[in-house]
Order: C-alpha cells, then sequence, then structure tokens
C-alpha cells in the first residue's frame, strides 16, 4: 500500500487521542512494528513496543493543557508531522518523521523538539 496524506493525518489523529486518553496499551496499534524509536536525536532508540511504552509512561502524570498535531508533508513512505504540546511543566513544539514499511506499520519514529 502506498502512504497518503489522508493515511497519514488518520494515523497522527490516533496517536494524538491516545495520548489524549493516556492509554499505553493503545500504542500497540501505532508502534507494534517499531524498529527504531527516536525519541531525541541524542538518546539510544528504542526498538520495540516495550521500549515505546517506557518512554510514554511520562504521559500518566501530564496535565495536558493542549496537544497538536498536524501533517506537513508525506513523501514515498515518510511522514513529516508538526507538533505542539502544553502541560504543567511547560511547552513543547517539534517535528515527527514517521517511516512506513509497505504494509502501513510505523517502522520508524523521529522527533525533535525544542522546549520553552
Amino acid at each position: 500500500m502506498k502512504l497518503t496524506k489522508e493515511y497519514f493525518e488518520d494515523w497522527l489523529g490516533g496517536l494524538r487521542q491516545t495520548w489524549l486518553d493516556k492509554d499505553l496499551n493503545g500504542l500497540k496499534k501505532y508502534f507494534s512494528r517499531i524498529e527504531n524509536y527516536y525519541e531525541s536525536p541524542f538518546k539510544r532508540p528504542g526498538k520495540n513496543l516495550g521500549d515505546v511504552v517506557e518512554f510514554w509512561k511520562e504521559i500518566k502524570n501530564q496535565e495536558i493543557i493542549k496537544l497538536e498535531m498536524d501533517c506537513v508533508a508525506v513523501d514515498k513512505n515518510i511522514g513529516i508531522a508538526h507538533w505542539f504540546f502544553a502541560d504543567n511543566s511547560g511547552e513543547y513544539d517539534g517535528i515527527y518523521q514517521v517511516k512506513f514499511n509497505d504494509d502501513l506499520d510505523c517502522i520508524e519514529f523521529r522527533q525533535w523538539c525544542v522546549t520553552k
């Protein structure tokens, strides 16, 4: 299958809702086939769903004020998104680069962000 803007927008919308719901089990839908998950370009990447869940455990304590995710571009099997997040600890503005396989499973996830 081919990655489309519509598919990526739906994928981002689902991931956003999973975050808002603080649903760690829901991450399976998005990262069950992950091979490399980069929470930061300077940290060792997660290699499987268990690693991703460990990165995401912090959402349980977040008092979410605002969360936005918007598709910026889709090229071949890669989607680029801009995201913004604000909670009780501050504001975060960043970019996601998401690579999908031929079955449209996320296999690589990279994020860069700036904290205010």
